[in-house]
């Protein structure tokens, strides 16, 4: 991921997360606002915080604990509290009640029940390291360059990374039920991604999200308007936003030709809020900008 000097980022607003100290006030945590060295940083709960949550755990469906943390049941309570503050986060400050989070979850367990597959959610799992072992990984990564585990950011969060101007969507398209196999592939990346980010904070006592890594290069205008691309987009940000809403930190857009400034723009329109206020897109001149943001791993 190496590259030239200069940056042009849409900054925005960060994350809070959970650490196992509450903050002695009672007032939810403040609003990040992501242009400072703090980007990264992840609060812990404060009592407000902790207090509709706790009230939100006898509201939520029987099986919470098996669809919300799949693999990572093993992580117990303390890994489902903090998919529950990933999720209250994401709240406007006027929703967050426990009624309200309640709601969010149930709704998010409702979608995993009836679109995931069994072995997205076998408990206590191994951790999935390869994007091409997880379910339709050997055939979807023929056509998709995925790092799903690339690295570390500041603060501990992980790094994913997606060279989605190599993606050959063309030729997924051509493939028998390709969208049905990309959609259960990205499905269980999301999944995977999910498991491993409430297990590590559980274990950590710090809420850790996703740091996004999207490479553009080689990104053609067949490929941005391709109805393939256009309908799985739409409906993955969907998801993102009713069933994996809190789980990223950054987002970071690279090499991104100036034709295709407009049609991404529209894309992000797409995104909830709190996850297009953390995107920065760049042209080529992202390299100080990830330097100082990632790991030399997550930069090789």
């Amino acid at each position: 991921l190496r590259s030239p000097a200069r940056r042009q980022a849409l900054h925005a607003p960060v994350s809070q997360g959970l650490g196992v100290p509450a903050c002695e006030d009672t007032a939810a945590p403040p609003a990040w606002d992501g242009h400072g060295d703090d980007w990264w940083s992840s609060p812990p709960a404060s009592p407000a915080e902790q207090l509709i949550i706790r009230d939100a755990l006898p509201s939520l469906r029987d099986d919470a604990p098996t669809r919300m943390l799949g693999r990572a049941i093993a992580a117990g309570t303390a890994a489902l509290e903090m998919e529950l503050l990933r999720k209250l986060r994401t709240l406007p400050s006027a929703e967050r009640s426990s009624k309200r989070l309640a709601s969010v979850v149930n709704a998010a367990i409702e979608w995993k029940a009836d679109n995931l597959s069994s072995s997205c959610q076998t408990a206590g799992g191994a951790p999935v390291l390869a994007a091409c072992h997880l379910d339709e990984g050997d055939w979807a990564t023929r056509f998709l360059v995925v790092a799903l585990r690339s690295g570390t950011a500041r603060g501990g969060h992980h790094v994913k990374i997606e060279r989605t101007g190599s993606h050959d969507i063309v030729g997924l398209a051509k493939e028998a039920n390709g969208e049905a196999r990309l959609r259960a592939f990205y499905y269980a990346l999301l999944e995977e991604q999910s498991a491993a980010l409430n297990e590590e904070s559980a274990r950590t006592g710090t809420l850790l999200r996703t740091y996004e890594v999207f490479d553009m290069r080689g990104l053609t205008a067949r490929k941005v308007l391709s109805p393939v691309v256009l309908r799985f987009t739409r409906a993955q940000l969907e998801v993102v936003a009713r069933v994996y809403a809190g789980c990223t930190q950054r987002v970071a857009v690279i090499n991104l030709p100036k034709w295709a400034a407009i049609p991404i723009r529209s894309l992000l329109d797409l995104l909830p809020s709190h996850v297009r206020q953390r995107v920065h897109v760049f042209s080529d001149d992202w390299g100080p900008f990830l330097k100082n943001d990632l790991d030399a791993a997550s930069l090789a």
